[in-house]
């Protein structure tokens, strides 16, 4: 919702960098990422109390699971090079 309603470029030279500091910061690698959409199953478990928590209807799961792998998919030269 964020990404879509400000309009934020994720694949911005100024965002990648971004990104790729918080990760760093984080200790956590890049790589990982490209490791999301073996997890689709696993993280289904757990929508019933992301829908919980949101105080609105939201679309399926598997919506938002391809909009992810979708902004993913534009952070791939972070860990592709």
């Amino acid at each position: 919702m964020i990404i879509e309603e400000s309009k934020i470029d994720l694949a911005d030279q100024e965002n990648l960098e971004l990104v790729r500091q918080i990760f760093a910061a984080k200790e956590v690698p890049l790589e990982l990422m490209g490791l999301i959409e073996k997890y689709r199953e696993f993280h289904r478990q757990d929508w019933p109390s992301v829908e919980a928590t949101v105080g609105q209807e939201l679309k399926s799961f598997d919506f938002h699971f391809d909009y992810t792998l979708g902004v993913v998919k534009r952070l791939e030269s972070l860990w592709k090079k």
